[in-house]
């Protein structure tokens, strides 16, 4: 078996093991569509990447359409799935535009003599503009991390080569004839950087996907399964780092405590399921509505709290005011229609020196006199000029 022979089977093997690899990964975290799109793609990669090794003529319509068709389908399934993972808008419609065209064109350098070079023009220029419409969706992503980067910066190599590789291996070594295809330098280059990138790509690709996997579990462990809000002890947790940074700020910081009023007659009168689906929806309504900012968590079984980062008392009565009137008129599943819940709510400010846990005390004591006082409404913990604490009912915001 001579060089080009073996570098004629390097892409194909890399590519198949990488299906292989990620089918297995995919078979194990169904959830995760992306990874078969993955190993979908790198199956139609490592096909074409076999059928352009063995195909007797290399002018023919098998190894110029065939090819074209598995690898075309290949890039914008690869591109799909890298951008479906970080739920970015990619445009299918136009890959599919592209590949069509690629296509077209091809059919008529086979039925025209305008010569073997021009569908090397045509399929890299198809391809490169692929990865590049996929580099140009990944790049919103990149600020997400060191990963997001990698990939993003992967797929604009891959569109860059492609544009690059066909013109500077013509440009040096002269046009290619078609039937000194396999022993060319362009056949030699094509082989090695496409193995190179197809590592690249799939590593990239793995490392992200077990990242993906490792978050998901994290936040397992960290989030509660009812409401994706943090559980309690991860929430004093993040609190207490918020606490710590704030000491250095001038910035005021507010906590918001929430409770659902008559939370018991529901689940005794419509059962634990209903009573499920409505902290659910608070839950969701809280964590819509807060900030990144934000420290959000359920600390009890109706319980939530929130701690606003830059809220003073009136901002931080606002926020808890829009959700207390959005609850009350929010549709539980399985609850009676025309049926709503309310909440009740206690805010506080934090003083200087104040800790977390003062604050904490400070809020649910609000929150004890919102329900105290006939339920769903806002309650704030202030401190008068003599700095006794007392609390005052918010306004109803209509």
């Amino acid at each position: 078996m001579n060089n080009e022979q073996i570098l004629g089977l390097l892409n194909p093997l890399i590519a198949l093991v990488f299906a292989v690899t990620f089918f297995v990964f995919w078979w194990k975290y169904k959830d995760r569509s992306y990874i078969l799109g993955i190993a979908f793609a790198y199956l139609m990669h490592g096909t074409g990447f076999l059928i352009s090794h063995l195909a007797a003529d290399v002018d023919g319509p098998v190894h110029a359409l065939g090819t074209n068709i598995l690898f075309s389908i290949g890039t914008i399934s690869i591109i799909w799935a890298a951008c479906y993972r970080k739920k970015l808008d990619v445009s299918l419609s136009l890959l599919m535009l592209l590949a069509t065209l690629s296509t077209v064109a091809l059919i008529y350098v086979q039925i025209s003599p305008v010569g073997f070079n021009a569908r090397l023009f045509i399929t890299n220029t198809s391809y490169g503009f692929m990865f590049a419409i996929g580099a140009c969706a990944l790049f919103r992503s990149t600020s997400a991390g060191a990963i997001e980067k990698v990939l993003f910066t992967t797929f604009a190599l891959t569109a860059l080569q492609f544009w690059i590789r066909p013109i500077m291996t013509i440009d040096l070594v002269g046009l290619i004839d078609h039937t000194a295809y396999r022993d060319s330098v362009y056949f030699s280059v094509l082989n090695v950087t496409m193995a190179l990138l197809a590592l690249m790509l799939a590593v990239s690709l793995i490392v992200a996907c077990m990242s993906d996997i490792m978050s998901d579990m994290r936040n397992r462990t960290e989030n509660d399964s009812l409401t994706g809000l943090k559980i309690r002890r991860v929430f004093e947790e993040e609190a207490e780092k918020l606490f710590a940074e704030a000491k250095n700020s001038p910035l005021p910081m507010c906590m918001v405590m929430a409770d659902i009023d008559h939370f018991k007659q529901v689940n005794d009168n419509y059962g634990h399921q209903i009573g499920d689906n409505a902290i659910a929806e608070f839950g969701k309504l809280l964590k819509d509505m807060s900030r990144e900012s934000d420290v959000s968590g359920r600390v009890g079984g109706e319980e939530f709290c929130v701690l606003l980062w830059n809220s003073n008392i009136s901002s931080a009565r606002i926020f808890a005011e829009n959700i207390r009137a959005i609850f009350a008129q929010t549709d539980i599943k399985g609850m009676p229609k025309g049926y709503f819940l309310t909440a009740s709510f206690g805010i506080a400010e934090a003083l200087a020196g104040e800790t977390y846990s003062d604050l904490f005390k400070r809020a649910d004591a609000a929150l004890y006199e919102a329900k105290g006082a006939g339920r769903d409404r806002v309650k704030c913990a202030v401190v008068d000029s003599e700095n006794l604490v007392t609390t005052e009912t918010a306004v109803a915001w209509s």
